[in-house]
């Protein structure tokens, strides 16, 4: 944000750039406010159409006794659906979260406070949504904008594969879940992910 332009958030007025199609600290969508700037600062983003997130989405309480329940594709596609993002399975990991115990996380990715969590790679963003030792969605979600993010990185190696995030101001390490290689959503994302990110 440094010489850009900078405004507050329509819901929760933090301050955010000008630019920014959603808040980074509670996700809330910014185009109307953006529609509204763009006559004043020629910004054009009348074309994009894109319904909000929500992050706050309650998880469904079925199947809480099944281990590993949120973690078959239609529970995942159904969960994003809900929050306003894709119906897709193939741009998504899960992860183990290595900074759960340590309260580093920042901003909003410091309400994600569980051991796993999933990552779905959107056009706008990374969204984080938490899971439960036990595999149940947690509700505790986050969205990293792409203006955020400075690279994205998958390293492979033979006992460990890590997703890496560098942040503007953070540098990210995430293991990637090697025991669901199994689902085969896993296994086929992490590939193409890593054939992208390599």
């Amino acid at each position: 944000m440094d010489s850009q332009k900078i405004t507050l958030c329509i819901k929760c007025k933090k301050r955010i750039p000008n630019d920014a199609t959603y808040c980074p600290y509670c996700g809330t969508n910014q185009t109307k406010q953006l529609k509204k700037r763009s006559k004043k600062h020629q910004i054009n983003l009348t074309k994009q159409k894109r319904p909000s997130i929500d992050l706050h989405i309650a998880p469904p309480n079925d199947n809480r006794h099944q281990i590993n329940a949120d973690l078959k594709a239609s529970r995942i596609i159904d969960y994003k659906k809900r929050m306003g993002m894709s119906d897709r399975i193939d741009n998504v990991l899960y992860l183990n979260n290595s900074y759960y115990r340590r309260k580093f996380l920042f901003g909003k990715l410091g309400l994600i406070n569980d051991q796993n969590i999933l990552i779905d790679f959107e056009k706008d963003g990374l969204l984080f949504i938490g899971y439960t030792m036990l595999g149940h969605l947690s509700g505790h979600n986050a969205f990293i904008m792409n203006q955020q993010i400075k690279q994205i990185q998958i390293k492979q190696s033979r006992l460990q594969n890590l997703l890496i995030i560098d942040l503007k101001q953070r540098h990210l390490e995430f293991p990637i879940a090697n025991i669901l290689l199994s689902k085969s959503w896993q296994r086929d994302n992490f590939k193409i992910l890593l054939s992208k990110y390599s």
